[in-house]
């Protein structure tokens, strides 16, 4: 009954219809109460707030995506790592660990040096 009495100002309201719900219908009252004009220029910026979340949230969507295909391409290149220095402590040959692993000889020369520089 509130709203339905006091449309006309509804800045003015008792504490009690500051709740979430209420500020939400006052918000509604108030765009009904726009001119054509000021109706048009509120859609339009709504549709540009729209088309901008909708890019930023594709963006993030895609780098997330991006980050996860790194995060797997990463994890199978330590793995792989991982097992060629395995390999190379069991005594097999370099040309035996570069069939295993799929490392280049250089890639793997590379990790034995490292791992005994540690």
């Amino acid at each position: 009954l509130y709203v339905l009495k006091n449309l006309e100002d509804l800045t003015k309201r008792p504490a009690k219809l500051q709740e979430r719900v209420f500020k939400k219908l006052f918000k509604q009252a108030e765009i009904a109460n726009y001119s054509d004009t000021e109706y048009a220029e509120y859609e339009e910026s709504l549709k540009r707030y729209r088309d901008l979340k909708n890019c930023i949230d594709t963006s993030f969507d895609d780098g997330k995506a991006e980050g996860k295909i790194e995060g797997k391409i990463e994890g199978k290149y330590e793995n792989q790592k991982e097992t060629a220095l395995n390999l190379h402590k069991l005594g097999f040959e370099i040309k035996t660990i570069t069939q295993a692993t799929g490392l280049s000889m250089e890639e793997i020369k590379e990790i034995i040096k490292n791992s005994e520089l540690k």
